[in-house]
C-alpha cells in the first residue's frame, strides 16, 4: 500500500511540475529562432483570441509588433502583415531581423507540453516558445 501511494505521488509531482500547454492563445517567451538559443533576450509572441479579432504580438528584442493571426485544427497558421515599431537597437539589430525573418516563414504549429512550436511549410520547428505563467 505504501509502495502504491508513492508511485502515485511521484507521478502527481513530476505531472504538475511541467505546465502543459492546452490552447495556443496566451503569453509566450521565445527561446529559440532558427536552432539558435536565444532565452533571456526579451524576445516574447503573445497570442489574443477573441470575438474582436485574432491577434498575435510581442517583443522583438528591440521593437513592439503585431499583425492577425488565423489558425485551423490541423495547425496551419496564417500570419497577415505584420507591423513593427522602428527603434535601432544596434546590439538587438541581427536577433530582431532573424526573428521577424523567421516568423514571416510560419506555416504551422505544434504544442508540445509547456512548448509552442512553429513550424514553416517543410514542417521544420523555426521558434521554440515557452508558456508564461498568467
Amino acid at each position: 500500500m505504501k509502495y502504491a501511494f508513492s508511485v502515485i505521488a511521484i507521478c502527481a509531482i513530476l505531472f504538475t511540475g511541467c505546465k502543459e500547454i492546452k490552447e495556443l492563445p496566451g503569453s509566450y517567451e521565445v527561446v529559440e529562432v532558427n536552432g539558435q538559443d536565444i532565452s533571456g533576450q526579451g524576445v516574447t509572441l503573445n497570442i489574443k483570441m477573441n470575438d474582436y479579432g485574432n491577434r498575435i504580438y510581442g517583443n522583438n528584442g528591440c521593437n513592439e509588433y503585431g499583425g492577425s493571426i488565423t489558425t485551423d485544427e490541423e495547425g496551419k497558421v496564417t500570419l497577415g502583415q505584420l507591423l513593427s515599431t522602428k527603434m535601432y537597437c544596434q546590439e538587438k539589430a541581427q536577433l530582431e531581423t532573424k526573428f521577424m525573418t523567421q516568423l514571416n516563414k510560419v506555416d504551422q504549429y505544434r504544442i508540445s507540453d509547456d512548448l509552442l512550436l512553429l513550424l514553416d511549410q517543410n514542417g521544420n520547428i523555426i521558434i521554440k516558445s515557452k508558456k508564461l505563467d498568467e
